[in-house]
């Protein structure tokens, strides 16, 4: 019983049921009810993007922390914030993850992040050589302050190029639809 109501928050009630002869031939049907002495709190609150950089602050990480964040959802990355990190994603697809950072700093102010050179030229009009060339190899990293400088620098001109090549891609408007 405690099993569903605590691991699931499912609210659970018991009935039981017993026949006892009174005599005479004469049978009564009891049934009791039992349930909960306290009934399943709601379930915690996710995390929020604020509630993780308070974790990157208190972790003396927040400012690098921060650049990325702050580079990402320039660039319209949805962020995805869990107890220890947040994932960036492409909003057309927030599955997929692009690349995490962790809160929990690796060494001496360095940041620990996944990276996902694949998932972001799949999404993106970027090879994946280009993608490593700008944010590095693909997999577990531990950026260091310059690192994470250059990861979100990286970010920017990814962005740039791609904006670039969306432009350059789209077709003329004729002069007789310009107003």
């Amino acid at each position: 019983m405690s099993y569903l109501a605590g691991a699931y928050r499912v609210p659970v009630s018991i009935v039981t049921f017993d026949v006892f002869e009174v005599g005479a031939g004469e049978r009564v049907l009891v049934r009791e009810l039992t349930e909960l002495d306290e009934p399943p709190q709601p379930p915690a609150a996710s995390s929020s993007v604020a509630s993780v950089c308070a974790r990157a602050d208190a972790n003396g990480i927040g400012g690098p922390f921060r650049q990325v964040l702050k580079a990402a959802t320039e660039h319209g990355l949805s962020t995805h914030p869990y107890r220890a990190s947040v994932k960036y994603a492409a909003p057309s697809n927030p599955a997929r993850t692009l690349f995490t950072v962790w809160v929990r700093p690796i060494g001496l102010g360095h940041i620990q992040v996944w990276i996902g050179a694949e998932a972001v030229a799949q999404f993106y009009q970027v090879t994946e050589d280009e993608v490593v060339a700008r944010l590095g190899p693909g997999g577990w990293r531990k950026l260091s302050p310059g690192d994470i400088r250059d990861f979100t620098e990286g970010l920017h001109h990814l962005f740039a190029r791609m904006n670039t090549s969306i432009n350059d891609a789209a077709p003329a408007v004729p002069p007789e639809i310009v107003e």
